[in-house]
């Protein structure tokens, strides 16, 4: 297929049946990130996850007019209440390196969320939290994080679904996926570098910790990243969960074209564990 604007069309027409078809079987593939990309792939995808800057009057108003009614939607929330240690590098001068006092505070999360929410109401199927690397030198306990992550997961409004994205793989511990699970919220797997592949995370216990999961991922040509893809599409087939894939573009690869590779994969993995198949066997 070629590329640009002819070969992007030439795709779409290519993969439409393929998105279409699972998302019947509720596994959703959707486009991440900002404006732009949301703009170049609208009509492509079921779904999208929306990245807004709470609290910064960021232009989070416009989403509505930029994706069709019937289109998914998940946020992620970028806020400085994800942040444990404001980076050397913030905006504000006065807080460069200090720790964040109002990290995991709900309230102050909620204040800056009500704008967003009450502007796109009930088209968010889920929101989701990335909670920001913790530096190993900060001495962050994991009893005391989750502990934190608890008490502010139990007071979030309980009006939409949550997603956690954790950037820490020293805690990805029984006792986090427990906390998740117990209040019905999602652990987002990602391909953060400080994180296990995907791969990796799929296959650890009890990591997918509610019937809805979660990837947000680019979308490369590395294999790892996308048999980890494949195998959390063919579990959550086999174990009747809803999956949303989301998407991030990769500037360095053609999104289209690295999304028509991984269908040809699911094609082809799938395939061998058709109940059909396995009778006729």
């Amino acid at each position: 297929m070629e590329n640009g604007a002819s070969g992007r069309e030439e795709y779409r027409q290519w993969l439409a049946p393929y998105l279409s078809a699972w998302a019947r079987h509720n596994i959703h593939f959707g486009i991440a990130g900002g404006w732009n990309a949301l703009q170049k792939y609208r009509g492509c995808f079921h779904a999208a996850c929306v990245d807004i800057h709470v609290g910064s009057g960021s232009g989070f108003l416009r989403v509505p007019r930029v994706l069709p009614p019937e289109c998914d939607l998940t946020v992620a929330v970028l806020s400085d209440v994800m942040t444990y240690r404001f980076p050397y590098r913030y905006g504000d001068a006065t807080r460069r390196g200090t720790v964040n006092g109002h990290f995991l505070d709900t309230g102050l999360l909620q204040e800056q969320l009500l704008p967003c929410m009450r502007d796109l109401g009930q088209r968010v199927k889920m929101i989701l939290l990335p909670v920001q690397h913790i530096y190993r030198t900060e001495n962050v306990l994991f009893a005391a994080f989750i502990d934190r992550l608890a008490r502010f997961l139990d007071v979030m409004p309980h009006t939409c679904r949550y997603g956690v994205a954790m950037c820490n793989r020293e805690y990805l511990l029984p006792e986090y996926f427990a906390c998740l699970h117990e209040r019905n919220i999602a652990h987002v797997l990602n391909a953060s570098p400080a994180m296990p592949s995907v791969l990796d995370q799929v296959q650890l216990p009890h990591a997918l910790t509610t019937d809805v999961a979660v990837v947000r991922t680019t979308l490369n040509m590395i294999p790892e990243l996308q048999l980890g893809i494949v195998e959390t599409v063919r579990r959550c087939i086999d174990e009747h969960r809803t999956l949303y894939i989301d998407i991030d573009e990769d500037e360095e690869h053609s999104m289209l074209s690295s999304l028509a590779v991984l269908m040809e994969m699911l094609n082809s993995d799938l395939a061998r564990l058709s109940p059909i198949k396995q009778k006729a066997a």
